[in-house]
């Protein structure tokens, strides 16, 4: 049997287990309470069946909770023109509410599939940029949005020095550290200058062993809206 077909079986008979529950626990209960609070012990059932499987096996349990109270503590069981007004509208309400929890319980479960549904995408998504990133020609280093370095592709790792591992989480100006070509001197970290210029720049990359190497490094020009070209 497949695990979707189990697991909605499986609802189901909880939508059908929890009323018949409350009902033997309501039934012992029946000299104290006599036909008072004919409903109390079916909320926890609906409650649980709505968390649990959503909205049809919610509305289930409400039924099957329903038609319990109806032909079982309420008196009687059988002649409808006899039930009194609070009766009726008493149980009345405790449908509307059965249904109330059903739906706001569907509500929450479509908000977690849609919500995980959008995590997967993402990391799928994620795991496409990575695989183009590592196979793409040109030294490729990603970082966050407070300049803390997340990837490198193999050819950054071999002229930067630092191992993906060493360098995850690292700020950029400790993985990147850059002197000027001509003076030889610190220059203004590439974060900063993508933030600011948005333009291709040359500059000379001293990498983790103290060798350097030149080289031309270029960025995505910024939009007036905040987006990239």
């Amino acid at each position: 049997m497949r695990p979707v077909l189990r697991s909605t079986l499986l609802l189901y008979a909880l939508a059908v287990l929890a009323p018949a529950l409350s009902l033997l626990v309501r039934w012992p209960l029946w000299p104290l309470l006599d036909s008072k609070f004919p409903y109390i012990t079916f909320f926890p059932a609906i409650l649980l069946t709505a968390y649990c499987g959503g909205l049809r096996p919610g509305l289930l349990a409400t039924t099957l909770s329903g038609i319990g109270v109806l032909h079982l503590l309420l008196e009687p069981s059988s002649d409808f023109h006899t039930f009194t007004g609070a009766d009726v509208v008493g149980f009345g309400l405790f449908l509307v509410t059965g249904v109330l929890i059903c739906c706001l319980s569907e509500s929450l479960h479509r908000a977690r599939r849609r919500s995980e549904a959008s995590s997967q995408r993402l990391r799928a998504s994620e795991a496409r940029y990575r695989v183009t990133l590592a196979s793409i020609g040109d030294a490729v280093l990603v970082t966050d949005g407070q300049g803390r370095v997340t990837f490198l592709n193999a050819l950054a790792q071999e002229l930067t020095g630092w191992r993906q591992d060493e360098a995850a989480g690292r700020l950029l100006d400790e993985v990147f550290v850059i002197a000027s070509e001509t003076t030889r001197g610190p220059v203004e970290s590439p974060l900063a200058h993508v933030l600011r210029e948005g333009r291709a720049v040359k500059l000379k990359y001293e990498i983790k062993d103290g060798k350097n190497v030149a080289t031309s490094i270029e960025f995505p020009e910024e939009t007036p809206a905040g987006g990239r070209k």
